[in-house]
């Protein structure tokens, strides 16, 4: 892979103990973090462990932080409200979770004001699309965020 992300299945594993805190680092691409579980379904790291963080394997109220960036926006619209709560599912009450999106109000001023050209506005709408998992399929700004939320 010299260019965007895998097309390799992960093949890392969950541990048989969890770790505490539990943190998880979902859909995490290249962005691997020491002390959490780096979940994706993509990856040339072994250390990165398959999963679909559609349904997460983790018991209830087990997660004491989830750091999602750049992964929410590639389900459908239709989806979203369910992984929010697959997510919640998993986090402790008093865990913390942190999302990052694109916003598009701002992608659309960038090509509007002509400092992305089509191709590189492409690129950030609709993904990097080197593996199944690497499209966008909606979008989001602060306020649809927070609404979601």
């Amino acid at each position: 892979m010299k260019f965007g992300l895998s097309t390799k299945r992960a093949t890392g594993k969950f541990p048989d103990v969890l770790p505490s805190p539990l943190k998880l680092n979902l859909g995490c691409g290249l962005d691997i973090r020491a002390d959490y579980l780096n979940l994706d379904m993509y990856s040339d790291n072994p250390e990165v462990i398959y999963c679909d963080v559609r349904k997460l394997p983790l018991p209830d109220n087990s997660v004491d932080l989830i750091l999602a960036n750049d992964v929410l926006d590639i389900f459908s619209h239709r989806e979203i409200d369910n992984v929010l709560n697959e997510w919640n599912r998993v986090l402790k009450l008093d865990g913390e979770i942190q999302i990052r999106v694109p916003n598009l109000k701002s992608q659309i001023r960038l090509y509007m004001n002509n400092e992305w050209d089509a191709d590189v506005a492409s690129y950030m709408l609709y993904g990097g699309q080197t593996n199944p998992m690497d499209y966008k399929a909606c979008a989001f700004d602060s306020k649809s965020l927070s609404a979601k939320l």
